[in-house]
């Protein structure tokens, strides 16, 4: 079971989805990424997301939008769900492993894995596994050895989007954003009253029991070409957008 979590994995205000396979999941990132989200996902049939849920983000890997800007991991969907497996398929900790005969570390964001395994599990031609994981080696995205059975692949970044000091950092980046849109909000004398009052401005306008996450990302993006959008905080619009779509 693939689960993609919009929001903060340690906050109870966030969006979370299930689906059966892969594929049907990256189709759904893409709409995520598209409407201007970044994501979480965790794969729970894979063997080790409880050891890494007690690692970093529950288990969870940070994907994000600017990736759309990539032109080699979003080349088309075969290379994007190829790129999503190989992060959910990465270690987060040191551990053993077996490879070339002689037992080696895997280090964060290394897998031993064959395009065959990668191939059958996303349902992709074996050939075009083997262009696709080229072609991030030549864009320097992976770095791979060989060997007769197998091959070990090291995702370069890994520590740079992947580590708990990154998604820490990123954290006390989005609490000094919003103290300091609070800040200006508060020069320009806005107050509990007002804020409000916006809410109950985008509530009687966009209320809805839509249920279907495609048109729910409609409605939001709705909400944020309105002009009254930008008078709120980033944590006021994320409470906001649960009050739209919560049921009564």
């Amino acid at each position: 079971m693939i689960e993609i979590m919009i929001g903060d994995p340690y906050d109870d205000n966030n969006f979370t989805f299930s689906f059966e396979t892969l594929t049907d999941a990256v189709e759904f990132i893409k709409v995520i990424f598209e409407n201007g989200y970044d994501c979480y996902v965790r794969d729970t049939n894979n063997n080790k997301w409880k050891e890494n849920m007690m690692m970093d983000n529950l288990g969870f890997i940070k994907t994000y939008r600017k990736i759309l800007d990539n032109p080699i991991v979003f080349k088309d969907t075969d290379y994007f769900a190829i790129w999503i497996y190989l992060l959910l398929k990465a270690t987060h900790t040191n551990c053993k492993a077996i490879f070339k005969g002689e037992e080696i570390i895997l280090k964060p964001g290394q897998l031993i894995i064959g395009r065959k395994s990668i191939a059958e599990k996303l349902k992709v031609d074996e050939n075009k596994v083997q262009r696709v994981l080229k072609s991030y080696e030549i864009q320097h995205q992976i770095e791979q050895q060989m060997s007769n059975k197998n091959r070990l692949i090291t995702i370069v970044n890994w520590n740079k989007y992947q580590s708990k000091r990154h998604q820490n950092e990123q954290q006390v980046n989005n609490k000094r954003t919003t103290s300091e849109q609070q800040v200006n909000t508060n020069k320009n004398d806005k107050n509990i009253k007002n804020v409000k009052n916006i809410y109950l401005y985008f509530i009687n306008k966009y209320k809805s029991n839509e249920k279907n996450f495609s048109k729910q990302m409609k409605i939001i993006s709705k909400m944020r070409q309105d002009e009254k959008w930008n008078e709120l905080t980033q944590e006021e619009q994320l409470d906001l957008q649960s009050a739209i779509f919560e049921e009564e």
